[in-house]
């Protein structure tokens, strides 16, 4: 129980500095959408969308999203049989301690970001390679998904890398 009563404490303290740093209003809308797009990923695990290897076509940047956290740029450094490895390029929030990322691929094999999450990488997942922030290699996993049902149009999960 006291487990359960600490997930809804950081699941409400998230969303409301999400509502404060999303991409989109501000609004409460944005904060709930900030944790409900990263928890379809997760849930995407184990609906079995997982990736079992990377995809086709991967462009050179993508767009990247520290979970209910600001948005950064990754550039693709090297792509071969051990996989992709990506690099993070921007500030990492103060007290953000990612462990794992997820690159999140459309219903028609296009990549559409890259998402930071805290903790450790989900148990039984492909590996498809690294991504590097603040000099640490992390494990870079991978699944389907469309993100049409769990985005607000006014604050979007991803947009355009900025450069």
């Amino acid at each position: 129980m006291r487990r359960f009563i600490g997930l809804l404490a950081l699941a409400l303290t998230t969303s409301l500095v999400a509502c404060g740093k999303s991409a989109g209003s501000g609004s409460a809308t944005c904060g709930i959408a900030a944790l409900t797009g990263p928890l379809a990923v997760k849930d995407a695990f184990a609906r079995g969308n997982m990736l079992e290897a990377i995809p086709d076509s991967v462009p050179a940047t993508l767009p990247v999203r520290v979970v209910a956290g600001p948005l950064l740029d990754a550039f693709l450094k090297s792509r071969d049989s051990a996989g992709m490895a990506f690099t993070v390029e921007g500030k990492i929030p103060v007290g953000a301690l990612p462990g794992y990322g997820v690159i999140l691929v459309g219903p028609r094999n296009t990549p559409l970001g890259i998402l930071l999450f805290d903790g450790r990488a989900v148990p039984n997942a492909n590996v498809l390679g690294t991504v590097t922030v603040r000099d640490s290699a992390l494990p870079l996993l991978g699944v389907r998904i469309d993100l049409k049902g769990y985005e607000d149009p006014k604050c979007p999960l991803f947009t355009e890398p900025k450069t």
